[in-house]
């Protein structure tokens, strides 16, 4: 009787990967942290599959239950750095747990009003993220793991998602976004490396330009202009009224 237990079915499911993902690979070494925990029990895919499933459930499934899942997936996920390891759990957020947030945030496509009943549970989960991320940056960063190329990637595409709240019409969710930001340069940022400042600052150029397009566009100052306006009618006629009255 074997020692350990081996998925024959985990072996023989498919997960192609992204062109996106071949080109992370080769240059940050992503197929060499899953190699290094592959002992041939496809126990390593059984994971790649339900922290996979679980994390696209995270935006489909009814929002009553989003709470309960979002508990249980980030419970995982801080498992996974203990069994497989912490390349693997770096690997579930740069590959599997960011992604998703990202189709979340652009579910919405530009209407206001999907996120009168959506926001709370994405800034939950986004809050979530932020904080899992901070841990990994504490705990990862001066180990001798040698994760540290990985560690930057998470947080690029953190920095990046961010960014794309932060220019989300909703003030809500731009609102999260900036919160987000400053709350992991203030946590994290006295142990970051000078390439770790390197993306921060790129990442706040980008959140800047992102802000300012509407004023580039000249939508603010018609905004602006029309608020103006509409105030000033009120006044004429407010005034009008008093003298008839």
């Amino acid at each position: 009787m074997p020692s350990k237990p081996v998925f024959l079915g985990a072996r023989l499911a498919s997960l192609p990967m992204r062109p996106q993902e071949r080109s992370i690979s080769s240059e940050d070494g992503i197929d060499c942290v899953l190699q290094e925990f592959d002992d041939d029990t496809g126990l390593i895919q059984v994971w790649i599959l339900l922290l996979e499933q679980l994390t696209a459930a995270v935006s489909n499934c009814p929002r009553q239950h989003q709470p309960p899942t979002l508990e249980l997936l980030f419970t995982l996920l801080r498992e996974v750095t203990a069994v497989p390891g912490p390349g693997f759990a770096i690997f579930a957020v740069i590959q599997l747990l960011l992604p998703v947030m990202l189709l979340w945030l652009q579910r919405s496509h530009g209407d206001h009003s999907y996120w009168d009943v959506a926001a709370a549970n994405f800034k939950h989960a986004i809050g979530l993220s932020c904080e899992l991320v901070v841990e990994h940056v504490n705990s990862f960063i001066h180990s001798d793991i040698g994760c540290e190329s990985l560690i930057n990637l998470m947080l690029k595409d953190l920095f990046k998602l961010l960014v794309v709240c932060v220019s989300e019409p909703a003030e809500t969710i731009s609102r999260v976004g900036c919160s987000c930001i400053r709350y992991v340069l203030v946590t994290v940022g006295p142990v970051f490396t000078e390439e770790m400042w390197r993306l921060a600052c790129c990442a706040l150029q980008d959140a800047f330009s992102a802000t300012l397009e509407p004023v580039k566009r000249g939508d603010f100052i018609r905004n602006l202009t029309r608020e103006y306006s509409c105030s000033s009618e009120a006044a004429v006629s407010l005034t009008t009224a008093k003298q008839l009255y």
